[in-house]
């Protein structure tokens, strides 16, 4: 699946609410590619159930949650990240503010066209390991991003195995 499936509404009012005061007061635990803070998974229960559910509506093998992270670039990060393929097997990015320039997603579809997309609230992004993107320099403002990693469980059950 090089390309990249929207989807809306996996996030209920308050979790919504839980984000943007989590942004409101975010702290860098991680930088890798972009700033990142630790998520409180149980107060976005039923965005994990929506989740869930649709891996279990739409896709044949299972899957199980690797990491939930809550990213941040700002216009003062004066960055523009390169392409690149999330090391997950499937990654749903949530969307919950428009209050920024710029920090368009974009990536390369099947036919090698850049096709870039404006978040929206609520909007979730769903891609596998194939779809190479990148996010392009924030104008002004900040950006955030809830980003959900997961991988096959067949894949961590031998991983399991091997490290026994």
């Amino acid at each position: 699946m090089k390309s990249i499936l929207k989807k809306y509404h996996f996030l209920n009012e308050s979790e919504i609410d839980y984000l943007n005061d989590l942004a409101d007061n975010f702290v860098i635990h991680q930088f890798d590619i972009y700033h990142q803070t630790r998520v409180d998974f149980s107060k976005l229960l039923s965005y994990q159930n929506n989740i869930n559910k649709f891996i279990t509506d739409n896709f044949e093998d299972e899957y199980s949650l690797k990491a939930m992270e809550l990213n941040r670039i700002t216009d003062s990060d004066a960055m523009m990240d390169g392409f690149h393929n999330d090391h997950s097997d499937l990654t749903f990015v949530t969307y919950f503010n428009t209050d920024f320039k710029g920090g368009e997603f974009e990536y390369i579809d099947d036919n090698e066209n850049h096709v870039f997309i404006k978040p929206e609230v609520n909007m979730t992004l769903i891609m596998d390991q194939n779809s190479s993107h990148r996010v392009t320099k924030v104008i002004e403002g900040q950006r955030f991003s809830l980003a959900s990693f997961f991988v096959l469980k067949m894949k961590n059950e031998k991983q399991k195995k091997t490290i026994i």
